[in-house]
């Protein structure tokens, strides 16, 4: 089965956090060495280096994405990650939100604004709430070089409005006010991801990964299930990953 075009729960269900692998390691990567690029997510890559790097990961294959690997532009990473959102079947936000968040931008007061969004995402699936989670934060740090990257929460917004929610084209009453709704609301999003989403505290993480892992070890007890070394490897080595999938995204310092 393909990964892109393909509906975020059938991969994100299977993640510890919920959150689809490709997100995580492109994310990854743009911290690592993309917050100070200019016109970061705004420049395309390479169209034939991102169809490479697309289907590498639709073969389920985990291609080396680092600098010194086959995809040193960090545009065409930034490009695979927005091309893997614009496939999805269904937006990160679905089209049956739209409205709501409409009315949501028509608020004129920005606290309630907030509030409004906070109870909106919260109706999301656990799937697109994580990710979209995880995406905002990582937009929230990207607008805060922004000084030297030139991309602003509004400029992120333009960049990911479109893509991240959906809307039907038979039902826009009117395409321009529908993009400046969506563009205004990723902005909203971004800015205020700390109010908007739930966090768990830093001091909280590193006790997450054994809670779960200790689940894992309990309900194969408790199915009496037979499990070799090897087996508990996995779950464990998952365990790990998850951790540091958690851990390694250091919060970079406003300029």
């Amino acid at each position: 089965m393909k990964l892109f075009g393909t509906t975020i729960s059938t991969y994100g269900i299977n993640e510890i956090d919920f959150i689809p692998s490709i997100v995580k390691l492109c994310i990854n990567e743009v911290e690592k060495r993309g917050m100070q690029t200019v016109g970061i997510y705004r420049k395309s890559g390479n169209v034939i280096k991102t169809r490479n790097l697309v289907n590498s990961f639709d073969r389920g294959e985990i291609p080396d994405i680092s600098e010194e690997g086959e995809y040193p532009d960090i545009a065409v990473i930034t490009s695979t990650l927005k091309q893997y959102f614009r496939d999805l079947p269904d937006a990160l936000i679905p089209e049956r939100f739209f409205n709501s968040i409409k009315e949501i931008i028509d608020i004129d007061d920005e606290s309630e604004q907030i509030n409004k969004m906070k109870e909106l995402v919260e109706k999301l699936p656990k799937t697109n709430y994580e990710t979209l989670k995880f995406l905002c934060n990582h937009l929230n740090k990207v607008d805060a070089n922004s000084d030297i990257n030139l991309m602003t929460s509004k400029n992120l917004g333009v960049v990911f409005g479109p893509t991240l929610i959906g809307e039907s084209e038979k039902k826009s009453g009117n395409n321009m006010i529908s993009t400046v709704s969506r563009v205004r609301a990723i902005d909203l999003l971004i800015r205020f991801s700390k109010e908007i989403f739930k966090f768990v505290p830093e001091k909280e993480k590193n006790h997450i990964g054994l809670d779960l892992l200790n689940d894992v070890k309990k309900s194969l007890n408790t199915k009496q299930t037979n499990i070799d070394e090897d087996e508990m490897d996995i779950h464990e080595r998952n365990i790990d990953n998850y951790k540091k999938n958690s851990t390694s995204f250091s919060t970079i310092p406003q300029l």
